[in-house]
């Protein structure tokens, strides 16, 4: 079982190697600054290789430190993998040597699958499979061909991934750019339906159909119906959330309401009732004889969500009110 498992492990560092070294040949950004600090016609690598023989994982090089954001952008799109700012401490530090500032990115599948933040009730299988990869830079002055003093961005990447790479499975675990998060948000703020957004955006069919490998796929040109509706969902909780907690959000709303003259019955014993319409006030006023209650479940961390429905004249089920209670019991039938 070892033996096999180094076999798959070589022949992983190996296809990661072929696809890093092919993306680096034809890198503008790397060739562009190797031109600016040595000349347009230098016979220079514009990359280096570098660590012990048993582990060559580093290159190292330089890129215009303005064109490092988009050459970063244009080496996720091309290998399919994504890295992120590292968050704590900052993310950006200053260097020891004078003049020079320090940023680190790691790859999107870094952390522990084990660990999940507090209060999470996520059930997908997490992406992370805890991927050594890493990107440390540190923008510093230097002197190009033509003796003027430029900013430049020197990087040591570590490309040691424990993943594939350049794959199309790898495409729905990548983030959306904040431009297409943008067009979504202008078009739901339009009025248009999550469908009709999906349609609009999703043009990747006949691109993917026109282009000739999957090294120039984005994760922007799939649009999904999830991508949409998160969005959507988000904006709505903006709107009428006013606290993550979804009872405290009632009892804020209720306030309000008392606020404006509005009759609010409150009994302080941990029950919300919610009418959405007058038309419903009035299908539970003539049906009223028959109520049940449908619990969603897991809507909430404190509280259980319940759709009051009735029975109409034709003995279907008309949703009639929705209570938010933190109750769990079959007390709130007898309330």
């Amino acid at each position: 079982m070892n033996d096999l498992r180094k076999e798959c492990f070589h022949i992983l560092k190996e296809q990661t190697m072929d696809v890093i070294i092919e993306a680096f040949n034809t890198d503008p950004y790397i060739k562009s600054a190797a031109q600016k600090l040595e000349g347009a016609a230098t016979a220079r690598v514009p990359f280096q290789i570098v660590g012990n023989q048993r582990n060559r994982s580093v290159i190292q090089f330089h890129v215009l430190d303005t064109e490092f954001e988009d050459w970063l952008l244009w080496h996720s799109d091309t290998i399919i993998c994504q890295f992120s700012a590292k968050k704590k401490p900052t993310g950006l530090q200053r260097s020891n040597r004078e003049g020079e500032v320090s940023h680190a990115h790691r790859c999107h599948k870094r952390g522990d699958p084990s660990k999940k933040p507090e209060g999470s009730k996520n059930t997908r299988r997490s992406k992370k499979i805890k991927c050594p990869s890493s990107i440390h830079s540190w923008s510093l002055p230097l002197r190009t061909a033509d003796g003027d003093m430029a900013r430049f961005r020197r990087v040591r990447y570590n490309f040691r991934h424990n993943h594939t790479l350049n794959n199309l499975k790898n495409l729905r675990e990548m983030r959306k750019s904040s431009l297409l998060k943008n067009k979504i948000r202008i078009l739901i703020e339009r009025g248009k339906e999550i469908s009709e957004i999906q349609e609009e955006l999703g043009n990747w069919k006949n691109e993917f159909l026109a282009r000739p490998g999957a090294q120039n796929l984005r994760r922007d040109d799939f649009v999904t119906y999830d991508d949409v509706y998160h969005i959507y969902r988000k904006l709505i909780e903006s709107k009428f959330q006013k606290h993550k907690e979804e009872f405290r959000s009632c009892q804020l709303w209720m306030n309000e309401f008392r606020t404006q003259n509005y009759f609010v019955y409150n009994r302080h014993d941990g029950v919300c009732y919610g009418f959405s319409s007058p038309w419903q006030m009035e299908q539970l006023e003539t049906f009223g004889e028959v109520i049940c209650f449908d619990g969603t479940h897991q809507t909430g961390g404190e509280s259980q969500l319940f759709t009051v429905v009735i029975k109409n004249e034709h003995d279907n089920g008309v949703p009639a009110a929705f209570l938010l209670t933190t109750k769990s019991d079959s007390a709130i039938i007898a309330d």
